[in-house]
């Protein structure tokens, strides 16, 4: 088992292991120690992170986390198997926020989700066509989106009653959106090169070019082939240039990706900037230009104050729930799910704002003290082409990572530009109001954070105000944002699917282990793993037989991870998912056989870890 991490700075993050090869704990510079117990069937009953702050978790007697418990909130429980077609399934959840619940069609498919947070409720309801599709999405303010779809399945159109939000979608031959016909009639386009890159994007009056180096970082960008804007790097493909005509930015970086110098140009004036970093972890503790901010932390690496401006308050998870700027204070609720589904203000509730998200974590809505639509977003799988609002039906052309880059309104005017630098520090320019910044961002005002799922950005510093939850699993620097390459790369902070092969124990110890080659042969087992925030626990499991190797009845393996194998990210950073790998890897399994009984719905371990993969990605286009 891995027990120790060095990395290019010096800090080591060590691992702890029982002699039934669970994780019973991580120590690491950033956030400190955390701790996990397990019991018989491999649960975690508790976990402690380095504030002392206990999780206990329940299960149930099908090892169905049933609720979790902590000394200062917030508390949930899970709920299962109730109402029609609610058998084996997930049908309410209650925290502190309030409650979601959840009803299933006959096949297991969600077709309503009430959200009820107070006195106020919001309901999503989704229908199917006959070949398992969505057809429609009911949005919680009533508005119907209905979905036109291709021989091959694919979406290719979306309509708010009588009014096109696209139309005419296409796609590359491998399955990458190539563009749409606008609601309003305008085209938006975008070029896909052999190496499965967007090339280039066009939206109405903008035609947008991207060049790529050797290593798929992009050095240029033009809009209209007017001059483009320049992006250089270091060996270590982090960003370290960007020019834009008579504004540009430089930064240095020490050896584990801390930004340490930033000089930002604008016309005739340069402002610099240094970054101050202990030498025992990567906490920034202090910028200094033409004044001075500087940073606390508690134990586990969650930035308590920004002095001069802002004071933050976590709960017992680890989450943002409280942000004091002077007298302003914005209280956040979380819900069971991590969703951040509120936002309020005690002071002025009129200003409360409410959050509603889709199945695969995309934020559908915003709406207001008394629940009335603010804003609803419109998406075509992972690119918001939408936004519904008191004022008409806006129309967005995404970026190149699926950023919103440019809204129009039903004249084809453009209402809204976000034209920003590499690190989205620029404020968007335009008449409309919208509030999604790079994928999985929402941008909060008060703060001037974007609020990123698990964790909290600063585009000002080009980092998050929280360590990773996932630790080293996703990068060296656990508070760096998309590895100092925001240029061409995103986070949304989804979380990690993996497959991943040991030696099949059929075979016995010595032999698995002889012809444990997942490269070259088949005789090794696969299962599935996707990687939760580390204090609470993640899923892992595959496929195995309850008895005759060649046609019995399917079960969840045991023991995966236990013996040395390879793992391999399926997919980095997509909710969508880790939520169907995770549904499937904790749900039921079909008949088991070894050879020959696919075509029968028998599945080996291999079968059925392909099979996931394939439907999921197929429902997460």
């Amino acid at each position: 088992h891995l027990t120790s991490v060095k990395d290019p700075k010096g800090l080591t993050t060590t691992y702890a292991w029982d002699a039934l090869d669970n994780n019973t704990s991580v120590t690491s510079p950033d956030t400190g120690k955390s701790t996990r117990t397990f019991d018989a069937a491999g649960n975690v009953p508790t976990s402690t992170d380095a504030r002392g702050k206990v999780t206990t978790y329940a299960y149930d007697a099908l090892n169905r986390k049933i609720s979790e418990t902590r000394a200062g909130g917030p508390n949930v429980q899970f709920q299962y198997d109730q109402g029609t077609n609610g058998t084996g399934r997930l049908t309410k959840i209650t925290d502190g926020t309030g409650s979601t619940a959840y009803s299933y069609d006959a096949n297991g498919r969600i077709i309503q989700k009430l959200q009820t947070i107070g006195t106020l409720s919001w309901k999503t309801s989704y229908a199917y066509d006959a070949g398992g599709r969505v057809a429609s999405v009911t949005y919680p303010s009533g508005t119907i989106i209905t979905y036109g779809y291709d021989a091959a399945g694919r979406a290719v159109s979306a309509k708010a009653g009588a009014q096109n939000l696209f139309t005419g979608a296409t796609y590359a031959p491998f399955g990458g959106v190539t563009g749409w016909v606008q609601g309003n009639g305008a085209a938006y386009a975008r070029t896909i090169d052999q190496n499965n890159r967007v090339s280039g994007f066009s939206v109405p009056g903008r035609s947008v070019t991207l060049t790529y180096n050797a290593g798929d970082r992009i050095t240029a960008t033009a809009v209209n082939a007017a001059a483009a804007k320049t992006y250089g790097y270091d060996a270590l493909a982090r960003l370290t240039s960007f020019s834009a005509g008579t504004t540009g930015q430089t930064y240095t970086y020490d050896a584990d990706g801390n930004r340490l110098t930033a000089a930002l140009k604008n016309g005739t004036t340069t402002n610099n900037f240094t970054y101050a970093f202990p030498s025992t972890s990567n906490r920034l503790t202090s910028v200094g230009g033409a004044a001075t901010e500087t940073f606390t932390y508690d134990a586990s690496g969650n930035t308590l104050t920004d002095a001069p401006s802002y004071v933050f308050t976590y709960d017992d998870r680890g989450r943002l729930v409280s942000s004091k700027i002077g007298a302003i204070i914005k209280t956040y609720g979380v819900n069971g799910l991590g969703q951040r589904v509120s936002k309020r203000d005690a002071a002025t509730p009129s200003t409360d704002t409410y959050f509603v998200y889709d199945e695969a974590g995309h934020l559908i809505g915003e709406y207001n003290s008394s629940g009335a639509r603010i804003e609803e977003t419109v998406w075509l799988g992972d690119l918001p082409v939408a936004t519904i609002q008191a004022s008409g039906f806006f129309f967005i052309a995404p970026d190149h990572l699926g950023a919103p880059y440019q809204i129009t309104n039903a004249a084809k005017a453009q209402v809204w530009l976000w034209d920003h630098d590499p690190f989205g520090a620029d404020a968007p320019t335009g008449s409309l109001v919208y509030s999604l910044r790079f994928p999985g961002q929402y941008y909060d005002s008060e703060t001037r954070l974007n609020y990123n799922y698990y964790r909290d950005y600063s585009p000002k510093l080009g980092r998050y105000i929280e360590s990773d939850p996932i630790g080293l699993g996703g990068g060296i620097n656990t508070y760096t944002y998309a590895e100092s390459d925001p240029v061409s790369k995103a986070d949304p902070l989804g979380l990690d699917v993996y497959a991943c092969t040991q030696p099949l124990h059929g075979l016995g110890e010595f032999y698995g282990r002889l012809f444990y080659d997942p490269d070259s042969n088949p005789l090794f087992h696969q299962y599935l793993t996707v990687q939760r925030p580390w204090s609470g626990p993640g899923s892992k499991g595959g496929q195995d037989r309850s008895g005759n190797p060649f046609w019995s009845r399917g079960k969840k393996s045991e023991g995966d991870g236990a013996s040395s194998g390879v793992c391999r990210r399926i997919v980095k950073d997509k909710v969508c998912m880790d939520d169907c790998v995770e549904e499937a890897i904790n749900g039921s399994r079909p008949q088991y056989s070894l050879i020959g009984g696919r075509f029968l719905g028998g599945q080996n371990c291999q079968d059925w870890a392909s099979d996931v993969i394939k439907k999921c990605q197929a429902s997460c286009r």
